[in-house]
């Protein structure tokens, strides 16, 4: 029997709790697709932002962006 070596604390359980009510609320909720594609669109700014500004790249976070929307274009036109 697994015995985790952890102890489950009033503010570790009230987080929890908490997790678990913000997922049934997007679990009960009719997203609409256009705002799903915005929040993912977004997300993926983000990431690449911040993964290269990791290793060093200078850009700002509106330099990403643009840099982004230029290679959506140009990868729908090719």
């Amino acid at each position: 029997m697994f015995k985790p070596k952890f102890t489950i604390t009033n503010k570790i359980n009230k987080a929890l709790l908490e997790i678990e009510r913000a997922r049934g609320f997007l679990e009960a909720t009719k997203l609409k697709e256009e705002w799903i594609r915005e929040m993912q669109s977004e997300a993926l700014i983000l990431e690449s932002h911040y993964s290269t500004h990791i290793e060093g790249t200078k850009l700002t976070l509106a330099q990403s962006k643009k840099i982004l929307r230029y290679v959506r274009f140009f990868s729908k036109i090719f």
